[in-house]
């Protein structure tokens, strides 16, 4: 997620380096009031209250070195907010014309589904759709009008703009097609836009609770989260939020019918009060009514509402023969003509809907198989049952027809063919784990930094614990054992890999757990040097408050020069590690829509760069300065220090842990080992060994050890991300933002029964071997 530092964490922040340096302050005065006297106590408090007279001064002095930050300012130039909105415009369209390929929305051509305004009670008064016109109320009787066909995009657009607030629901009965309008409706609005007309953006509502937080806010974070381009220091201070409140995004709001059924009354009247036009929402009509008369409801104000017509046979049938080759062989001819003669039929009945008719595509025509099996008298009853086989067979058919590309030399990847070669039935076994997890969960969204909520709570606690101590005693024992000995670093590496372990332990045993979104980290240098060095001065000049506390706890147990080494030290390390760590959640105006793998992969890069800027900075500055001293006092006190302001600063359990034990282990390993050179290998690998051991806090790592747990018990491949990117690129999810969702909700149900139902695992197959054997 890319956020930058809020007023909020600032003054925490600014808290927390006064309390430390007033707590340092007092506890060297009381410490010289107990060894000198009174009178050079007294001595050293003038001295002190110097450090009070520049403390007002301090934060315009952090101020004037600090790069601009977003949240500081709330105004943007007109220029700023086009120069976003061309950018949106330009990673949307490209995001959704690659989605339409690979969902294959028009191939050979959409499906004519014909869309009109719903008769049901459910839309507000006619006259607040449309202007009114004398000519209509003479032709019409005062009702407007909005019709047109999916295949005729540019009507249904031209209708839309043609309302007087721009708001419209699309509603219909699953499988209708409402999401394809939906994305073809803001392809064509991205492709012919009038002037000053706002970016259409698809937005799942899945998530959005009104209770909580504000339409807009979600709005804008959906923004920055899913185009982190937008959040570039370069095109002005949080320009999401600008291009909400300016009214310059349409959004599309997909699955109203997804949320829980509490929320969906809660979600139509906050939409009505946040005066947010114009606006597209999609829910099944079902769902839709019952939300408009349940007690808080309301329709959706100056919204046209509509549905599509019944799918008719002949369109069933034509959409066939186009994707047919001009001669079908087999029981092709047969299938057309029992659409064309025989209306009631279970087949006719089930090939009503835009989904039945695309899967009927993936299984029997992609794949070049006789649709005998679906003529056979008696086998189906029910057009239901004709979707559940259909859905039995999919995964199984898109994996047989769809080879993997095999790149050349010179030649990209195809963008709509999977890269590897999965095993059908264990990519429907992996597929069906994964939709009851969401089942479960009652969500649609497949996040990778949820996937930890498979596994049980203790489970999952012992797993990241013993990862902790794994790593840090390996570490910790190698290097101290070269150091002294074979003996030793068994020894120091069972104790402290224990001692990590143990800490680890009630560290992620909160609620919370795990972040609940994904970081943002950019280590691209090219552009960005200059911002790096501002960035670096900026924590800097911060980093001396650290260094204050560093110095006079290391001078009150090592002296003057300990004092002034360590706090110098500490200083250098804090203001690097914190400068470099904010440099990188900066996002560039060149990047590209957020997608599962780009989020997993910067959410890595983020906790490796938190481990190694603050872990080896940590290490190094207690190895460096007990190696010099020789002393593991000083070693302890100033890692202290260093670990404490860390561990406080980031304000999570597992970052104090594993600041303090880095810190203080290679201070204290730097001091029994008597050498500079042995000091700073000592700190340098128990400085990182803490660090690494403090980014199991971040999702990506934890999401790595779930994932290792549910690979070994077979229930998801070890390269899940790559498994989950060639089942988008096969249609059988589809992709929005930094989740994935499954091609339709009945299918993510149908696979979900899969692993539940042992009986109904036991029919698919016996199904499919009669398919095959027929």
């Amino acid at each position: 997620m890319v956020k930058s530092d809020g007023p909020q964490r600032r003054r925490r922040l600014g808290a927390l380096a006064l309390t430390v340096l007033l707590l340092g302050i007092g506890f060297g005065l009381a410490a010289i009031l107990q060894r000198q006297g009174l009178q050079t106590a007294a001595n050293w408090a003038q001295l002190a209250s110097i450090v009070f007279a520049a403390a007002p001064s301090l934060p315009l002095i952090i101020r004037a070195w600090r790069p601009p930050v977003g949240h500081e300012q709330v105004v943007c130039s007109r220029e700023q907010l086009d120069q976003a909105q061309q950018i949106l415009a330009r990673l949307v369209l490209k995001q959704w014309r690659e989605e339409i390929g690979i969902r294959r929305l028009d191939d050979p051509a959409p499906l004519a589904v014909r869309w009109r305004l719903t008769e049901l009670p459910v839309m507000d008064h006619p006259g607040h759709l449309v202007r009114p016109m004398t000519l209509q109320s003479l032709l019409a009787r005062g009702r407007p009008r909005f019709t047109g066909r999916t295949d005729r995009i540019s009507e249904l657009a031209a209708a839309f703009r043609g309302l007087t607030r721009r708001r419209l629901v699309i509603a219909g009965d699953p499988g209708m097609g409402k999401t394809t309008l939906a994305v073809l409706l803001l392809r064509q609005l991205l492709q012919d836009p009038l002037p000053g007309e706002p970016i259409p953006v698809m937005v799942p509502l899945a998530g959005w609770d009104p209770a909580t937080e504000r339409f807009r806010d979600w709005l804008a974070r959906g923004l920055a989260e899913t185009y982190p381009a937008l959040c570039a220091p370069a095109l002005g201070p949080d320009l999401p939020r600008a291009l909400v409140t300016e009214r310059r995004v349409l959004p599309i709001l997909d699955g109203l019918d997804e949320l829980p059924e509490p929320l969906r009354p809660q979600v139509l009247s906050a939409l009505n009060d946040t005066f947010m036009d114009p606006l597209i929402l999609t829910c099944r009509m079902t769902e839709y009514r019952a939300a408009v008369h349940s007690p808080g409801g309301d329709v959706l104000t100056a919204a046209a509402v509509v549905e599509p017509r019944p799918l008719r046979p002949a369109d069933a049938a034509a959409y066939l023969t186009r994707v047919l080759p001009p001669q079908p062989a087999g029981a092709w001819p047969a299938l057309l003509d029992v659409l064309a003669r025989n209306p009631n039929a279970p087949l006719t009945r089930a090939l009503a809907t835009p989904l039945t008719l695309w899967l009927v595509r993936r299984v029997y025509v992609d794949t070049g198989t006789d649709p005998a099996p679906l003529l056979s008298p008696g086998r189906f009853a029910t057009p239901g049952q004709i979707t559940d086989h259909l859905f039995d067979h999919l995964v199984h058919a898109v994996i047989t027809a769809n080879r993997p590309h095999r790149r050349a030399d010179a030649q990209p990847h195809h963008p709509f063919r999977p890269h590897r070669s999965w095993a059908p039935e264990d990519a429907r076994r992996w597929l069906s784990f994964l939709a009851d997890h969401l089942h479960s969960g009652d969500t649609t969204d497949l996040a990778w930094w949820r996937l930890h909520q498979t596994l049980p709570r203790r489970t999952l606690r012992l797993l990241v614990a013993i990862t902790g101590g794994v790593t840090y005693g390996l570490a910790f024992g190698v290097t101290f054992g070269s150091a002294r000995g074979p003996a030793y670093g068994l020894m120091f590496g069972l104790a402290g890999g224990l001692t990590v372990a143990l800490l680890h332990w009630p560290a992620t045993s909160t609620p919370t757990g795990p972040h609940a979104e994904s970081a943002y980290a950019d280590l691209r240098l090219r552009g960005r040097i200059r911002s790096l060095i501002g960035h670096l001065s900026a924590r800097l000049a911060f980093g001396l408050v650290f260094g204050l506390m560093g110095g006079l706890m290391g001078w009150l147990v090592g002296g003057l020069v300990v004092g002034l080494m360590g706090g110098l030290v500490v200083a250098l390390a804090g203001g690097l590690a914190f400068g470099l760590s904010e440099w990188a959640k900066n996002a560039q105006a060149g990047d590209t829509a957020q997608t599962p793998p780009d989020s997993l992969h910067r959410d890595l890069r983020t906790a490796l760069l938190n481990a190694l800027a603050f872990g080896l900075t940590g290490g190094l500055a207690g190895g460096l300065v007990v190696g010099v001293t020789s002393g593991p006092a000083a070693g302890l006190a100033i890692g202290l220090a260093f670990g404490l302001t860390v561990g406080l600063s980031f304000g999570r359990t597992v970052w104090l842990v594993s600041g303090l034990a880095g810190a203080c282990a290679g201070g204290l390993a730097g001091g029994l080992t008597s050498g500079l050179s042995v000091g700073l290998a000592v700190g340098l690998m128990s400085g990182l060994a803490s660090g690494l051991a403090g980014g199991l806090a971040s999702s990506s790592v934890v999401y790595l050890i779930t994932l290792t747990c549910l690979s070994v018990r077979r229930r998801t491949p070890i390269r899940l991300m790559a498994f989950l990117q060639d089942a988008h690129r096969l249609g059988l999810l589809r992709q929005t933002g930094a989740v994935y969702q499954f091609r339709h909700i009945d299918l993510q149900k149908r696979l979900a029964a899969l692993r539940t139902s042992p009986s109904t695992r036991h029919a698919v197959r016996e199904r499919s071997n009669r398919g095959r054997h027929a």
